[in-house]
């Protein structure tokens, strides 16, 4: 019996109604759906075929337009909180194996939609056999060519259970051929434990706004003082000059940092795309390149996998199977890189999601996006005694 979200090959038309309706069977779902919705040339009949159909319901379904229910089938009124996720958890999960066979779409009426909040936008994330409703940041909108797909966590909180981070992004690494996410192999250990094989997707930010923030804050107006000037060590270490610090306060002029001083605080989607052209575009595979350069090196990468328990009072206990962890880590060398005359630590904070981590017939799939990358001028992880207590990821290599 096919599930909402699954892509049924192919249905009969049954009826078509006064009204522009045609009325669809097959593989026990039933449904309606206007003639301009069908994967077809000509007007339908009744007797014929139609394929690519997607599942709302396993009973007979009045809709106009597939998208629009879809989204209402698997979030709540206004987009925020995810129902039934005993559905679509599975597929969830399903696309992470594999994210180069998620193919991300834009809604084909977009104005169809419902609209969950200010800076959020609906794409479909759809594999051979299901598609699915993916919440993104707007921003994306003018940077998604060649977009990633990544299964990203879930968000619980009691007033917004189920909230989906956002899913797509875009990157160049190394030129125009190499795309995201970068896949691994590469070994978890802990003391007195057997390593475990890990494979590893590196995905690009899945927050906009981070990106930005990373490029602005740390390579472009690290904060200067006597004994320490980041854009400087930058210049250095990339071997290229950076934007000089009135062209960069012009162009930033309307940007602003959230309270704690970790991310950009929201803003319009032109100015926005204004900063992004005028300069984080050009400036993000030289940021990138290094990032991922480090990230393949022999620094230590300490990483800490926690369980993160679905708790909501529609979820059964037959579902904790459901549950996904939450991986952080943190990455330095053991010895500084000199710059400048001085020795500093460059500092790696990625995020990320894993899906299996208690399977042990396969290998465990991390799926990790940076945080930030920046200089330090000590060794966070040497003098951090929590660091001694997390699992070390080795031997990392590029697929």
């Amino acid at each position: 019996m096919p599930e909402p979200g699954d892509i049924i090959s192919q249905a009969q038309v049954k009826k078509i109604d006064t009204d522009g309706t045609c009325w669809i069977k097959g593989s026990g779902v039933e449904g309606c759906i206007l003639f301009r919705h069908l994967p077809t040339d000509s007007d339908p009949k009744p007797g014929q075929t139609v394929r690519n159909l997607v599942c709302l319901s396993e009973k007979s379904f009045a809709l106009s337009h597939y998208e629009a229910d879809l989204i209402r089938y698997f979030y709540s009124e206004g987009g925020e909180e995810a129902r039934k996720p005993d559905v679509w958890i599975p597929r969830w999960k399903e696309g992470g194996y594999d994210p180069a066979k998620v193919n991300c779409k834009k809604p084909a009426d977009a104005s169809l939609l419902p609209k969950p909040a200010k800076y959020r936008e609906w794409r479909f994330a759809r594999m051979q056999n299901w598609m699915m409703p993916v919440s993104l940041s707007a921003y994306v909108d003018f940077i998604e060519k060649n977009g990633g797909f990544c299964p990203s966590a879930l968000a619980y909180t009691k007033s917004s259970p189920y909230i989906i981070l956002p899913s797509l992004y875009r990157k160049k690494l190394f030129g125009e051929n190499v795309l995201p996410p970068l896949c691994y192999e590469a070994e978890l250990t802990y003391p007195k434990n057997a390593p475990r094989r890990i494979r590893v997707y590196l995905h690009g930010h899945l927050e906009p706004r981070k990106w930005h923030y990373s490029i602005w804050k740390h390579l472009l107006s690290g904060p200067p003082s006597a004994d320490r000037n980041e854009k400087k060590l930058w210049e250095k270490w990339l071997g290229h000059p950076l934007p000089g610090d009135s062209e960069v306060a012009n162009i930033f002029k309307n940007c602003y940092e959230n309270k704690n001083k970790k991310n950009c605080r929201w803003c319009g989607v032109s100015q926005f795309q204004k900063v992004h052209e005028a300069m984080i575009e050009s400036l993000s595979p030289l940021y990138w390149n290094r990032l991922v350069t480090f990230f393949e090196s022999d620094a230590t990468k300490k990483v800490f996998v926690s369980p993160k328990v679905f708790v909501s009072q529609e979820v059964s206990a037959q579902q904790t199977d459901h549950d996904f962890y939450e991986i952080k880590l943190w990455s330095t060398p053991d010895k500084p890189v000199k710059l400048n005359k001085r020795k500093v630590f460059p500092y790696l904070n990625i995020e990320g999601w894993c899906y299996n981590f208690d399977d042990s017939e396969k290998d465990v799939v991390f799926h990790l996006s940076t945080l930030t990358f920046y200089l330090e001028n000590r060794n966070r992880l040497k003098y951090n005694p929590i660091s001694r207590s997390m699992g070390d990821l080795k031997n990392v290599k590029r697929l």
